[in-house]
């Protein structure tokens, strides 16, 4: 399960760098920012979806995944806007690109 999760967790970041760059970002800040943004909004979503299933004892359904990843989208957007003080929409069009990417081949592998 550890490596599972771990896997997913270096699969994104690698994806999601790549989206980055293939936006413009691809010096040493933008990986930094992948990697801490990544490590703060990554391991909550992993926790939520644990404590869910702890509860209630049932699996997310797909609808609540997707809610909860436009969730993470805004999340990430944010610190994106505070770490490159650049326009807002399009950084969160760039988060919601870099997730989308990330789900869709989490949802191939996993």
């Amino acid at each position: 399960m550890i490596l599972n999760y771990l896997l997913a967790l270096f699969l994104t970041l690698i994806l999601e760098f790549i989206v980055f760059c293939l936006f413009g970002y691809r010096d040493k800040k933008a990986l930094l920012t992948v990697l801490g943004i990544n490590l703060v909004t990554h391991p909550l979503l992993g926790v939520v979806l644990f404590i869910k299933i702890m509860v209630s004892g049932t699996m997310f359904s797909f609808l609540e995944i997707i809610l909860l990843e436009l969730i993470i989208v805004l999340v990430e957007s944010v610190f994106l806007y505070y770490i490159y003080l650049y326009k807002y929409y399009k950084l969160l069009f760039l988060a919601f690109i870099a997730n989308l990417v990330s789900f869709l081949l989490g949802l191939m592998v996993f």
